[in-house]
């Protein structure tokens, strides 16, 4: 810890790691840490939830699925979490179809811009809305939730 004050005495490793981890979050920015959009599903929201479906889901291992409006990947609308398929009915219906009768719980997407920092994106997840982002090119992107490049989680 070469640059934390000699003065604080008393924390014990563990402390010492999370402060300097927290002082550091605003040097570092959405582009260091997301995950790029090849290594993310996406579902498009026509995607029929049958047992197929829901076990290709199951496997894949994710909390938070981003659903898109198109065969493009990069339209998100929503991110589906997977606990609220957990005692779902399958009734072979698309997701559209089990948003609008609320058999499934989706969040709307958290949209930052490749320059946010970490703190930004920690503040943003902290209000509760969601723990995924959607990394747009540009701000004005970002502001009319168009056009994402990659994902932070």
């Amino acid at each position: 810890m070469d640059h934390l004050p000699e003065d604080i005495e008393g924390l014990n490793f563990d402390q010492e790691r999370i402060i300097e981890g927290a002082l550091g979050l605003n040097r570092h920015k959405t582009t260091e840490i997301m995950s790029t959009i090849l290594n993310v599903v996406i579902v498009h929201m026509d995607t029929v939830l049958n047992d197929d479906t829901l076990e290709n889901l199951k496997q894949i291992g994710f909390s938070r699925i981003p659903i898109s409006y198109s065969a493009n990947q990069k339209s998100v609308f929503g991110i589906m979490l997977m606990k609220s398929l957990v005692g779902y009915t399958v009734r072979n219906e698309t997701i559209k179809e089990a948003i609008i009768n609320k058999r499934i719980s989706v969040r709307v997407p958290l949209f930052f811009t490749e320059q946010t920092n970490m703190t930004e994106v920690c503040r943003a997840f902290k209000e509760g809305h969601s723990h995924m982002g959607l990394v747009c090119e540009s701000a004005d992107a970002a502001r009319n939730n168009r056009n994402f490049s990659d994902l932070v989680m």
